[in-house]
């Protein structure tokens, strides 16, 4: 099972959304 390799992102994104501020 490679899916410890690649854990999937449930949640915010790794870019900052700078529309959000």
């Amino acid at each position: 099972i490679s899916e410890r390799k690649r854990p999937k992102k449930r949640g915010r994104p790794r870019t900052i959304p700078r529309e959000n501020i």
